[in-house]
């Protein structure tokens, strides 16, 4: 079989438009990497069309970094926001505080 290319990094975007993680190795699903944009923050006040928040519409989502506790890989149970506070993924001050940035609410959905 011939090489058609050599994989040099490999990332995964456990919630959509947050920040991604670095991964050694990962499995590869029907669905693509495994636990790759598995959780996506939905605006609540869209009815219709493209409900999720994206950094396209709040450039600083990129900046959260999703993760397991404790650094374990898997799938995140907590999120370093921008200043350096750690908070629940699922969690109320994280909801909170991305609505806010928002300027409506939003909750977390997972697929």
């Amino acid at each position: 079989m011939n090489a058609v290319g050599t994989v040099t990094d490999l990332f995964r975007y456990p919630v959509k438009s947050m920040g991604g993680e670095r991964l050694a190795r990962a499995g590869l699903g029907w669905h693509g990497i495994d636990g790759d944009r598995r959780f996506a923050i939905l605006r609540e006040d869209q009815k219709g069309g493209f409900p999720w928040l994206t950094a396209g519409r709040l450039p600083s989502l990129i900046l959260y970094q999703p993760h397991a506790a404790g650094g374990e890989a898997g799938e995140p149970t907590h999120v370093t926001t921008p200043t350096g506070a750690t908070l629940e993924l699922d969690g109320e001050p994280l909801r909170a505080e991305l609505s806010a940035a928002w300027g409506s609410s939003v909750r977390l959905m997972r697929s």
